[in-house]
């Protein structure tokens, strides 16, 4: 199962790039305040998650019988886990990710790859170590994502360990939002290659520093969502490997992440093969950000195929009005 089983055309990325334009509006993401207390404005990291999750959503892009689409929806709460640090020997708790991308290819009717990113996301403005552009990672969090240490969720409680064995450097990631850039992303890895000292046992901020360094077109919001489409980003996953595991114990639990109260139903006809059930995800403001994606390749458009969440098992869930 891979994504290189449908080729993704430069037309088709073109065709979902006219409908991210809104992401490079200046005003609005290369001038992010921070949060204030005084100010009703949300400020820092909540701003750009409140502005850019809802942004994205409903994006498509089509070349011939290829489309993808694009939906998304916010949590109230973000997943928080618990996992052995180093640096203070002992097991920590934070949030495991601010935005979950996830996307799903399909050919015809059936699920042929999907892959996962998860990022964290960090906010600076430009004098606040005198002009120098420079964001502070936590190192427990730092860690955690780097690393990918074994890792107990306790928000929501799964009851059990997870350990996510991971082949690509671009499976963990933070995204760097800013009053003077645009949003763009860096891997973990690539973060370590030089712009921090990664050291398991520092305790205090990390400093990610980019003064006269200013980010690529491939590192935007645009230009990552753009190479995840063509499955150059993220980590390949499959239902029932650990990771697949986590999202499906994720999504299935009683309490913040349940999707619905419903009760599950036979697919019809119309329903891909790979998956089954119906949930619906009530919308709300805050939390992690999902940001779903479905590739097609001689699918009908007789639905939106971004609305559903294909996680395998006797469940499919789909994103609600």
């Amino acid at each position: 199962m891979s994504s290189v089983d449908i080729k993704i055309t430069d037309d088709l990325i073109n065709n979902l790039g006219d409908d991210l334009e809104p992401l490079q509006n200046r005003s609005k993401y290369a001038n992010i305040p921070p949060r204030s207390k005084a100010s009703n404005s949300k400020g820092g990291e909540v701003e750009f998650l409140s502005n850019a999750i809802p942004e994205i959503d409903g994006a498509t892009g089509k070349d011939g019988n290829l489309s993808v689409h694009i939906n998304t929806k916010q949590f109230h709460n973000t997943p928080s886990v618990r996992f052995w640090w180093p640096g203070k020997k002992k097991f920590e708790r934070c949030e495991l990710a601010d935005i979950l991308f996830l996307i799903t290819y399909v050919e015809d009717n059936e699920v042929v790859g999907r892959r996962t990113m998860l990022s964290q996301t960090k906010y600076t403005y430009d004098n606040k170590y005198v002009t120098q552009r420079q964001w502070d990672p936590k190192p427990n969090q730092y860690h955690l994502l780097h690393t990918l240490q074994k890792f107990y969720p306790v928000q929501p409680n799964l009851g059990e360990w997870y350990d996510l064995e991971r082949e690509s450097s671009a499976f963990s990631n933070y995204s760097f939002v800013s009053d003077f850039w645009l949003p763009f992303f860096h891997s973990t890895d690539g973060m370590d290659g030089g712009y921090i000292n990664y050291n398991p046992e520092q305790t205090a901020d990390y400093h990610y520093e980019r003064t006269e360094d200013p980010p690529s077109g491939y590192q935007s919001f645009i230009g990552y969502l753009k190479l995840f489409v063509r499955g150059q980003y993220g980590e390949e996953y499959r239902p029932n490997d650990r990771i697949g595991q986590f999202y499906r114990d994720l999504f299935n639990s009683n309490t913040e992440f349940n999707l619905s109260d419903s009760s599950n139903q036979i697919p019809d006809s119309e329903t891909l093969r790979a998956d089954g059930g119906e949930q619906s995800l009530e919308e709300k403001e805050g939390g992690i950000g999902l940001v779903n994606i479905v590739v097609t390749e001689g699918y009908p458009d007789t639905d939106t195929p971004g609305k559903k969440l294909h996680l395998g098992g006797e469940l499919e869930y789909t994103i609600g009005e």
